[in-house]
């Protein structure tokens, strides 16, 4: 009798075992811990509370960091780590540095933004280390159509261009054969460009193609990355594939009125030494504050302050060519960092040996110090053979959107008239339009491998 309940037992707890045995999901839903919630730059939200300090005139690193219990030690090893990634000595006014304090009241994470899509994350929990990464961006593409009423800029931002107005400014000054100086009333324009946002501020706009009519003449511009390109930047050409932009720009100053102040030539009058000595730049005198614009692609070499130059800035553009901008109020480029031509790389100041606000503009031609003005610069490269179907493709698919009154046409019917310049029309080929896609968020560079989860 014992035995038989013993089996009936076994039997039964045999049975319950396989009753409450787990099904196999599949490919479905598993049972796993909530997901972790983490801010924009990747920080665990729980984890750490942050505080907002706003950069204050004079401040530095440094002294920010040490009102949060950093050392000495800790900063100067963030500074080493840093080297080449962060400019330390140049921390923009009514920037925002965010602290990131945990339970036990301590403050091992800090974030601040060197660019509005770009970062730099210090962090002192482990090995002090720093990394640079770049926010997530929305990339939207716009048209704006309009007519000169006073200035280019006031007509693009009237026309809709809002925050973008600037950075169109600039490109269509430096890619239209017209001087901006003669606009006459109701000259045309219509701009199609990409605009990049990142936490709602526009971080950029890329001209993707223009028709401007002036003095009764159409001018028709497209932008285009060539193949091997470096960093794949836009260039501009004209329908035919010649190219519309110089190697180097003419002025390192952006949208402003300026006056050249000083000359390249030698034994200038000093007029702070007073004595004679050798001007080897040309000084561009303009408001303070005015963006300071890199004239071609190239790589930042040097990015701080050394004696009479103040604040300054050295890019590398090839084996050749190198350029200079002094007395910068406010540096916004690190050392070893790419710039393209017309980006913003600082603002007109004072700083070093001036006695004003301008930008001291040098040039360097295989090592030697050249007046610029002097040189005959050439254009771009134009659209080589094996390119061209590729351009005419890709301007073609744009060519819609250059309706001055879009009424005339809609861009969405295969059977709408393409405008050209001229009654020639290019070598057409069919392509449709392609909407751009969007940058996700990427890990730039770092100075060490990261110590774990923020």
């Amino acid at each position: 009798m014992l035995g038989y309940r013993l089996r009936l037992l076994l039997c039964f707890v045999i049975t319950a075992a396989v009753v409450l045995q787990a099904p196999e999901l599949g490919d479905g839903p598993t049972l796993a811990k909530p997901a972790v919630e983490r801010d924009r730059y990747g920080i665990e939200k729980e984890r750490y509370h942050h505080f907002t300090h706003e950069i204050q005139k004079n401040e530095t690193l440094s002294s920010i960091l040490r009102t949060f219990g950093v050392t000495h030690t800790q900063i100067n090893q963030v500074s080493s780590a840093g080297a080449g990634l962060v400019n330390f000595q140049s921390l923009r006014v009514g920037s925002e540095l965010l602290a990131y304090t945990n339970a036990a009241g301590v403050t091992p994470l800090f974030v601040y933004r060197t660019t509005p899509g770009e970062y730099a994350l210090f962090d002192f929990r482990d090995t002090v280390a720093v990394y640079v990464g770049q926010l997530q961006e929305k990339v939207t593409t716009k048209t704006v159509r309009g007519s000169i009423s006073q200035s280019l800029y006031r007509s693009l931002d009237e026309a809709g261009a809002d925050e973008a107005t600037g950075g169109l400014t600039s490109t269509l000054e430096r890619i239209l054969p017209i001087s901006f100086y003669s606009l006459q009333p109701n000259d045309s324009f219509v701009v199609v460009y990409q605009e990049r946002r990142s936490d709602g501020l526009v971080t950029g706009a890329e001209v993707l193609a223009v028709r401007f009519q002036h003095s009764g003449e159409d001018y028709f511009v497209f932008g285009f990355k060539r193949e091997n390109a470096p960093h794949a930047s836009m260039e501009y050409y004209d329908e035919q594939g010649a190219a519309m932009q110089h190697q180097f720009l003419p002025v390192p100053v952006q949208y402003a009125r300026y006056r050249i102040s000083s000359r390249f030539q030698r034994r200038r009058f000093h007029p702070v030494y007073k004595r004679h000595m050798d001007h080897l730049g040309t000084d561009y005198a303009a408001p303070h504050g005015t963006p300071i614009i890199a004239t071609a692609d190239g790589t930042v070499i040097e990015a701080g302050r050394t004696g009479g130059n103040g604040k300054w800035v050295k890019i590398k553009h090839n084996d050749t060519y190198a350029t200079g901008y002094l007395h910068m109020s406010e540096i916004l480029v690190k050392r070893g960092q790419r710039v393209r031509q017309g980006d913003i790389i600082g603002r007109v100041g004072s700083t070093g040996v001036a006695t004003g606000p301008h930008v001291c503009y040098r040039f360097w031609k295989s090592g030697h110090q050249v007046d610029p003005t002097k040189l005959n610069m050439p254009r771009a490269t134009p659209i080589q053979p094996h390119e061209k179907e590729a351009f005419i493709a890709q301007a073609d698919a744009l060519r819609p959107k250059l309706w001055f009154d879009p009424l005339d046409c809609n861009e969405a019917d295969p059977d709408c008239p393409l405008p050209y310049a001229g009654t020639d029309r290019p070598l057409s080929l069919p392509h449709p339009a392609t909407s751009p896609g969007t940058d996700g968020h990427r890990l730039l560079s770092q100075s060490a491998t990261p110590q774990g989860e923020f």
